[in-house]
This record gives C-alpha cells, structure tokens and sequence, in this order.
C-alpha cells in the first residue's frame, strides 16, 4: 500500500507551525546520540516529505519502537506532536509522538537537505510565496502572516528566554530543575508520553491512592501538601502534588477511584526517596492548572501490578520498590511502635512465598496492620493460607531481604480477577505447599520474634546491647502483683496529637495537675502491672503496661481500682489469685537501662496472646523432631551479620570510617589482627570509641563474637540495627 507524503510538512516542522493535524513523513535513517551521561538511549532521525529532509530529535520515549524494529530506515509514519526551537542560530526539531504506518517501504521522491537549500537562513517561501519572518532566538514565536498573534512564553517555555540568570538546556527546553509548564489543553497524551519537552498536554486518569494532608517545617516556615497517584488505559502512572494553597484548593475535591482530566500543570524530575511511581516526572498543580472529573472511564482499570518473583528481590537494591505476590505462610499478631515524633503505629510481620520457592517477610505498617492484617491472622489461624498482592512494597536489607508497605503501597487479598492470583492458587494448591522454600529474610536476636525460653533471656546475655532484644516466649504467670498496679494518667493531647500519659500529681484537694502540660486534669487510670513469668527453665520478671495489661486482667484499669475499693481485702486476693498459671504467648522486649547510676536489667511486655492451640500442637511437633533428629530445639541466638570493612576494623567495630578506636568491634577481628580495647578516649555513641566497655573484652584479645574494648558495635551505623 503506497501512503501520500504530506507535501510542505518538513517546511512546517522548521517553522513550528502546529495545530494542523498529522503529518505524515518518511523515515530516511537513523542514529543513535553517543553520551556516556545519557540514562536512556536518545537517536536522531532523518525526516522526508518527498521534497525536502531534515534531521530532527526523537524523545527519549519513541526509541522503544527503534529497540524493537518497529521504526527503521524508510519507514512511513504519521507525526502526531512536536516542537521546533531556535539553538545557536539552527532549528532543533524534538518528535514527541509519532505512529508507524508501514515499516518496510521504499524510498520516496528525491528529496534535499533544507538546511542545504536554504542556507541563507530564514524559513522557505511558503506555497503562495510568502513566509513567516525568521524567529530569532529568545524572542516569541513566529507570528503567521494574517493570523492572530502567538502567546510568548515568558515562563521559560521553549522557544523563549531561560529564566531569571539560569542558562537555558539544550534545544531550548527547561534550565535544570526548572519547570515544564503546560500552558494550554490539547489532545489525550498517554502518561507514559509526558516529558519536559513538552508544554501542552492533558492526560486522563483514574485516581488510584490519595495520600493524607502532611504538614512540614523548614527554613522558610511551616507547610503543607497532599499527593495522588494517577493511572491511564495505557497503563501508564505518575504522581501529582499539590502544595500549600492548592493542597487546600485540590484535596476534598480528588476521590480515590475517580477519572479526570488534567491540564495546564507543570512537571518535575521526581524524588525517589518519595515516589515509588514508574514515571520519572512527578505533576505539580497550579494556581492555573484544570482538574475535571471524568464520566467517561474508557475502561481505565483500577489498579495496576507489575509483578515480580519474590526470588528476584534477593537481586533488587534496598529502597526500591516492587510489586509482589505471594501466599501467607506465617501471620504475627499485631504491635504497636513509637515512632521518632512520639507518636504510635501499630506493625504486623507476616511470611509469603510464590512458586519461586522462595519466602520473604513482609511488614504491614499503619492502617494495614489492622486491615487486611486482621483478616490475614483470623484466615490463617483457620488453616487458610490467603494469597496477598501488594503494589509498590518497598525492598529492605535488615536480617537478609525484606519487604515493608509505604503510604503509597496498596494491598488486595485473594483478588481473582489478577491472573497471577489464579495461577499462585492452582500451583500451592497442587503440591506448592508441599515445596521447601527457601527464605531471603534471617531471624535474629531482634525484632523477628525468634522463640526461647526464659533461661536463654540470661544464658545468651540479652538486653546487654546497644539496642533492645526482642524475643517470643511461652509460659504462665505464677505471680502477680496486686499493689501499684495502675496509676493516674495524663489525658491532655499533645500538639502532635498522641495522649500525654504522663503520670499526675495529687494536689491533696481533689484535683490533679501534670508538670508537663502544666494544668489540672481528671486523672485517667492506666496499666502498669508487674508479674512473675514462669516457663520449664525458670522465670523473669516482667512489666505490662496499658494494652497488655488489658489483655491479662480483661478489664479496665478504672475498674480494677473500683473492684479493689468496693471488694474486701479476701475476695480482691481471691479474683487476683485466680489469674495466676494462666498460660500466654508474650512478645518481650529485654533491654539494659540505666536509673541512678544503677545498670538492670528490664523485660517489659509488648504483645500478650492466649495460646493457639492448634499452633502450639504445630511448634511441639517441630521441637520433638528436632530432639530426634539431635538439632537444638531453641535456636541459639545467631551471630551478627558481617558488614562492609569500612564500617570498622572488623564489621562493626572502630577503625575503620564510621568507628573510633575500637578493635575487632562487633563481629570479631579482621583476619590476622588482634581485637584488642580501644584507646579510652570517651566519643559520642555510634561514633566509635570506649563506648559500653562492660561488655567488651579490655586489653586482651576479643573472642570472635564480641568485639574488643570498642564496645559492642562501637561504630555501628543505624541502618544495621
């Protein structure tokens, strides 16, 4: 099929006349652009309309049709969208789209470089023997002869001056971290088209999660923004942000689940610590921009998995975020955790596998712990192993391979209409089950709730770190405390918005007052329970405070104190005798503290659980096996990962960037070099140094666990704790 050049096309793509519908052109070559600094492929294409050629950009995102032999020399396409831009007294033409009509096709006319043919300068004598006057650079567009007059971009678009003193980029585009603007609607561009060399565009999209209000502080003063994440029928995503007064503007408007049109916003480069979108450019709404919501959903699907293989997250650097499916092996009961600010938020750890035989852990954090977690722990607690999708789980490297739900994350529970869903269900319930997996996440002493007994909490000198131990342990409670176990507690909010809890002072008038909030207020009685905890190794005492301490005694702590005050002295130890050898499943956090130059040693309760019966029966198999078999059935407590030599002499220790005068450090010495103390010179922590020289070994050489007088992990940094 022969297809007809548009005749005069090439004239109108020096001179940047637009908005006269596709042309169509012939492909003449191609050459790729050699920068070793170039994340992606750019090529350079030759361009004919069977009279005239001329040598023209193609956007970073038309080189996938050169990759796969969809776009080669004498191809006929059809140009859809571009910009024409004056550098350095030449015309730069940058294809932003374009469709491919025929690629094999033989060559067309005999058509003349432009730039040979008008070398004079200046844009060729049109069909009627008159043109545009040549554009000169930095000023406005041409203006057509008889037509209205061209807006000038005084924003910095293309084709006018940088701005402020900051040197334009090349052909014409954006200065760095400048801004693309989109200063007027045009036709529906897929998202994965937009690009900084554009200034017109409207995309339509469906909301696929909207974040919270967050507020922030800095330099100039106090701020907000919100964000949401946008999905096209191509499949295309990216995020929009909108600040301050437009996050006022924009957020009661924008439903999650809702499609609308966008236009007249601006992009810039993302931030990936941030955004775990696909899309390099991150939209930013104006005061100018236009959101309309959208009826017409042309089949813009929901939500959009790009799912990887849990084995290929072994390969995937930490911070980056994937898609992932797999079946729930393991569900932990929820905890809650206080974060840097103070505030609290509840985690939930649980293990899936796929048929890639291998298993990982996965921590649902906030809202997720709850929901699905609740349904995930009750399913599995059953003998249902649910399968769970989680879009954008962001990779971490503690304890081996890990994954972690962001704010951004979205996470779907059986969703049949996955495909992947379908067939992880047929392959488990075919004998997957049955396969050995093999795990990318380690346990350890901390926060993978490794099984012990009580007898190991001392033998393994737990809580002597730096940072907390934490453990899981069955056993009973064979003595409880039946004095100070409550007090009165704080009920003010603070400005970040969690509880004071600050224990109150009586002012011996019936009135209570707070030292921190600095007033009177109504007491509000809390848990604070001490108790023996009992297992066939011996015993620990331990501390439960509110949450737990509502979980053992199953009432209030107000109505503990008014049981105590109305019962008689008899029937209060009698109820208080009937809650002891009452067997849980406790999550114990084992910590050394320090209180009036006194080092103890202290167990505090972060999870209290009645027994599964069923589970219990399970872990009792597992440890008879192990005895046949001659394993330990308690796991001793693993050893430290070895880190990178630059972290210290010999893993965590000093000497080396981060430590101080630490030996072998935490991870024992480097071959063939003593761990011996450090020098005594007293250094901040996790900056090297003679820091917890109790635990370590002074002046004679460290044993391979510990390291030398550097303390344990004497130069450590955070991020492998």
């Amino acid at each position: 099929m022969a297809h007809q050049l548009t005749r005069g096309a090439v004239q109108k793509l020096v001179a940047g006349i637009t908005g006269e519908g596709p042309m169509t052109l012939q492909v003449l070559g191609l050459k790729r652009l050699q920068n070793a600094q170039a994340q992606q492929d750019r090529f350079r294409a030759l361009l004919s309309d069977g009279e005239y050629s001329h040598s023209c950009m193609l956007a970073t995102q038309l080189a996938e049709l050169i990759h796969t032999n969809t776009l080669k020399e004498n191809s006929i396409v059809t140009l859809h969208d571009y910009i024409s831009n004056q550098v350095q007294n030449k015309k730069v033409v940058i294809v932003l789209n374009l469709e491919v009509v025929q690629s094999d096709a033989q060559k067309i006319g005999d058509p003349q470089m432009y730039d040979k043919v008008h070398a004079g300068g200046g844009a060729p004598p049109a069909q009627n023997g008159a043109g545009p006057p040549p554009q000169q650079y930095g000023g406005p567009p041409p203006q057509q002869y008889g037509g209205p007059p061209q807006a000038y971009n005084a924003g910095g678009g293309f084709g006018g001056p940088p701005p402020g003193n900051q040197p334009g980029s090349a052909y014409g585009g954006p200065p760095p971290n400048q801004v693309a603007r989109n200063e007027a609607p045009s036709h529906i561009m897929p998202i994965n088209a937009l690009n900084s060399y554009q200034n017109r565009w409207t995309i339509k999209a469906r909301v696929t999660n909207k974040s919270d209000i967050r507020r922030y502080t800095n330099a100039r003063g106090e701020g907000k923004f919100f964000s949401f994440d946008l999905l096209d029928a191509q499949g295309g995503e990216i995020r929009v942000v909108c600040w301050n007064d437009q996050c006022d503007r924009w957020e009661p408007v924008i439903d999650q689940g809702k499609v609308y049109l966008i236009s007249k916003a601006s992009l810039r480069n993302k931030r990936g610590n941030f955004n775990q979108t696909r899309h390099q450019y991150e939209i930013h709404l104006e005061n100018s921009s236009v959101v309309e919501a959208c009826n017409e959903e042309d089949d813009i699907p929901h939500i959009y998995f790009n799912f990887c293989k849990i084995a290929a997250v072994e390969d995937t650097p930490p911070g980056n975020s994937l898609d992932v499916i797999g079946v729930v092996e393991n569900v932990m009961d929820w905890v809650t955790i206080t974060k840097r600010d103070g505030t609290d938020t509840q985690k939930r750890s649980l293990t899936i596998r796929d048929d890639s035989n291998r298993s990982i852990e996965l921590t649902l954090w906030g809202k997720y712990a709850n929901e699905p977690g609740d349904h995930l722990q009750a399913a599995f607690q059953n003998g249902v192993h649910p399968i769970v999708a989680i879009k954008s789980a962001r990779v971490g490297d503690f304890n081996g391979k890990t994954l972690s739900t962001v704010a951004s994350s979205t996470v779907m529970v059986d969703p049949l209409d996955v495909p992947e869903a379908v067939q992880l269900r047929q392959w488990y319930d075919s004998g997957g089950a049955t396969m050995v997996a093999e795990a990318l996440s380690r346990p350890s002493g901390g926060r993978n709730d490794r099984r012990i007994t009580l007898a190991q909490i001392k033998d393994e000198g737990l809580g002597l770190g730096e940072k907390p131990d934490w453990v899981l342990v069955s056993g009973a409670i064979t003595f409880l405390r039946n004095e100070n176990m409550f007090y009165a507690a704080c009920p003010n909010k603070l400005a970040e918005g969690r509880q004071c809890n600050k224990k109150l002072q009586d002012n011996q008038d019936g009135t209570w007052s707070c030292e921190r909030c600095n007033g009177n207020f109504e007491p509000e009685y809390r848990y604070m329970l001490n108790f023996q905890l009992s297992d066939h190794t011996g015993e620990a005492w331990v501390t439960a405070f509110q949450e737990q301490g509502l979980d053992i005694m199953g009432r209030s702590a107000a109505d503990l104190k008014d049981m105590q005050q109305t019962l008689d002295e008899g029937d209060f130890s009698s109820y208080m005798q009937d809650l002891n050898f009452r067997h849980y499943l406790m999550k114990l956090k084992v910590t050394n503290e320090v209180y009036n130059d006194e080092t103890k040693l202290r167990t505090s309760a972060v999870s209290v659980m009645a027994p599964n019966f069923t589970q219990e029966g399970k872990a009792l198999l597992d440890m008879i096996g192990k005895m046949e078999r001659g394993e330990p059935v308690f796991a001793p407590r693993p050893p430290p990962q070895q880190q990178q030599q630059q972290y210290g002499g010999g893993g965590y220790g000093g000497g080396g960037a981060y430590g101080g005068g630490g030996g072998g450090g935490y991870g024992g010495p480097p071959p063939q070099q003593p761990g011996y103390g450090g020098f005594k010179q007293q250094t901040p922590l996790r900056q090297g140094g003679n820091q917890n020289q109790n635990f370590g070994y002074q002046n004679q050489p460290a044993p391979q666990q510990y390291g030398g007088g550097g303390g344990i992990g004497g130069g450590q940094a955070d991020r492998f704790w």
